[in-house]
């Protein structure tokens, strides 16, 4: 499955013209180019993402049609998947590897529907060094759930601050 084409000075529309051409040229019937659409607004954007959800798939890539290509992060290519959140009561730590030996790997959490799972990312140095307390309640953002309704793609957001009157 062809995506792009990384070694090319052209713009993103021209690529896609040429990685055509090499498909429809090629003899085999092994290689075949991503499909790409053009979307028009907002609203068919959200539309079309709900499709690939349905689906079963986690999001869309979307590519600027004048863009260069370029072999990093850039607002010219970007995921867009829809995130759901929720909170979880912070129940242990669990010690961090390699860069992160001697700080929080991760935590160990139980949400609402009394499920355990680890969240071990969107934690910045700092809050590794010093991470929500036991007993906390954390917001955490995934991308739906497993069929035993672990949540996918856990990611940490923020402490909730309790409401004082």
């Amino acid at each position: 499955m062809i995506f792009d084409l990384p070694n090319s000075p052209e713009i993103f529309s021209n690529r896609l013209l040429i990685m055509q051409k090499l498909i429809d040229d090629s003899p085999s019937p092994y290689i075949k180019l991503i499909k790409q659409q053009r979307i028009h607004s907002h609203q068919a954007l959200q539309q079309k993402l709900d499709e690939v959800i349905d689906g079963g798939g986690e999001g869309l890539m979307l590519h600027h049609i004048n863009a260069h290509y370029q072999a990093k992060r850039s607002q010219d290519l970007m995921k867009l998947k829809r995130y759901d959140d929720e909170e979880a009561q912070v129940l242990s730590y669990l010690p961090g590897k390699g860069k992160y030996l001697g700080k929080m790997g991760a935590l160990l959490v139980k949400n609402s529907d009394g499920i355990i799972f680890k969240i071990g990312t969107g934690f910045s140095d700092k809050e590794r060094s010093n991470p929500p307390k036991i007993g906390d309640i954390i917001t955490y953002q995934y991308i739906g759930k497993t069929k035993n309704k672990v949540p996918r793609f856990a990611s940490f957001l923020r402490v909730r601050i309790p409401i004082t009157p």
